[in-house]
């Protein structure tokens, strides 16, 4: 595999068959913005010919990505990767005035709720954050609309009053703080840093910051503003306290497989409610015969827009489509075992399958089903966008681990399929059955069932297994 860096992208290329090599492509590699938080994200993948050398070229793309970075869910918001805290108020004043010299400046509505002047956007636009209202630092909350003008209180050099035209609800940002970032290659087990392009057997992205408690910002931005104010625009970043630990790899192997490890640990007690572990947003439909997506482990729901069954490949392109619903335990097969996956199928005008995505969570760590079971309630949020939010863990979480992954592959059978995922010296097997089929899978060591659905049967031969069945699935773990 090759891994390239450049302009702040990695570009990641892989086989994937004889004709095609894999392209995918990952934003974020450099934080130069103040405005942003500019994590480490997807931003796109698909085909090229294995003959072509331009990696920035893609013949058929698959997805097009503006926000897959997965954020926490604290106090009622999402906050992390591309979201600050969307309590800031976002001011539309007129030749207001202000300069970087009033940032931290205190006002007060007309309600007598005090604000923080946070950023000067433009010489109309200010951005401004309430004190907090929450029952503390921890529990924190902000009014998100200003009554009436802004009087000045302290800590400013212009003093006059702001009256705002129109106003709206903002994020906070940048909501991180960085503590490391780098990509890694590695060859024969020897690690070495990535200057340009390079070879090698596989490769990580690394990538360690805090989540800023969003209610320790303003007051920290007041207390440092120098006697004669600043001098430019203070990165939020650089004030306020941590809440959450957030360390994230993204191990991509040789086979185009992305694992996501993340390890996210609470250091205020804040309440950290849910947390995604991956998500994806829709699929291009380069085949022309829709996206069919797939829930092993859930029951029939319905709702206004229809009845839907995602234990069987369900359209995502086109309606009827949930607007939103989410999958809770009312919906599970087995209690005892949430749904860990989804994959997507590309297929073709004739209906026939012809690449899919599979993404999930493997069952190591808190993914482990006895123990994600008691620390999940709603696997799948489903919504209108047709963008994939799973949950790994929710409630009252203080410290989360796990392995996620991503996988493109081509489906041996139409209507069956099965793809691996190897990780911690493991490897995870996943078939599926839409319709009757034999699959013959090809192991290597020893080999044994993980789960197995209600009539799916299989046997062990020389080298393979051979699995059978015409609804359901089966996992099985090589070592």
């Amino acid at each position: 595999m090759i891994l390239c860096l450049a302009n702040g992208f990695a570009t990641i290329r892989t086989p994937f068959n004889e004709k095609y090599d894999l392209i995918q492509k990952f934003r974020g590699m450099e934080t130069s913005s103040i405005l942003y938080n500019q994590p480490v994200d997807f931003m796109e993948s698909g085909l090229m010919q294995r003959d072509k050398w331009d990696y920035w070229h893609i013949d058929i793309p698959f997805a097009l990505n503006t926000d897959e970075a997965v954020p926490a869910y604290v106090n009622n918001c999402f906050i992390g990767a591309n979201h600050g805290h969307h309590g800031a108020v976002s001011v539309y004043a007129p030749a207001h005035g202000k300069t970087v010299a009033d940032v931290g400046s205190l006002w007060k509505d007309e309600n007598g709720v005090k604000f923080t002047l946070m950023r000067v956007s433009t010489e109309d636009h200010l951005l401004f954050l309430s004190e907090n209202t929450g029952e503390s630092v921890e529990n924190y909350a902000f009014i998100k609309k200003i009554e009436g003008k802004l009087t000045y209180l302290e800590n400013g050099e212009n003093t006059a009053d702001i009256c705002p035209e129109k106003q709206g609800s903002s994020d906070l940002r940048r909501a991180i703080r960085y503590k490391d970032k780098r990509a890694v290659a590695v060859t024969n087990g020897k690690e070495h840093v990535v200057l340009g392009e390079v070879s090698c057997d596989y490769a990580e992205i690394r990538e360690e910051y805090e989540i800023i408690n969003p209610a320790t910002v303003a007051e920290a931005l007041r207390a440092a503003r120098p006697k004669d104010g600043y001098q430019k625009q203070p990165d939020f970043a650089d004030y306020g306290q941590p809440m959450l630990s957030c360390k994230i790899t993204y191990r991509i192997e040789n086979d185009g497989t992305i694992l996501t490890l993340f390890d996210y640990k609470k250091l205020m007690n804040v309440r950290f409610q849910r947390f995604m572990g991956i998500m994806y947003q829709e699929k291009l439909d380069v085949y022309k015969g829709g996206i069919w997506r797939y829930f092993p482990k859930v029951l029939p729901f319905t709702t206004e827009e229809g009845t839907f069954n995602f234990s069987m490949p369900t359209p995502t392109v086109g309606e009827p489509f949930p607007k939103r619903f989410e999958l809770t335990r009312e919906y599970w097969k087995d209690n005892g075992s949430p749904c860990e996956r989804a994959v997507d199928y590309f297929r073709d005008k004739n209906g026939c399958d012809r690449l899919a995505f599979a993404s999930g969570f493997l069952p190591l760590y808190d993914g482990v089903p006895t123990i994600r079971n008691k620390q999940v309630s709603n696997v799948v949020s489903l919504k209108f966008t047709r963008k994939h939010y799973p949950t790994f863990a929710d409630g009252d979480l203080t410290h989360i681990r796990g392995i996620g992954y991503k996988k493109y592959f081509t489906p041996t059978a139409d209507k069956a399929s099965y793809y691996k995922v190897k990780a911690e010296g493991k490897t995870f097997i996943y078939a599926d059955f839409f319709a009757k089929k034999t699959l013959e899978i090809p192991v290597q060591g020893n080999m044994k069932p993980f789960e197995v659905s209600e009539g799916i049967t299989y046997k062990t031969e020389s080298g393979k297994i051979a699995v059978t069945g015409e609804h359901g699935y089966a996992v099985f773990v090589e070592e």
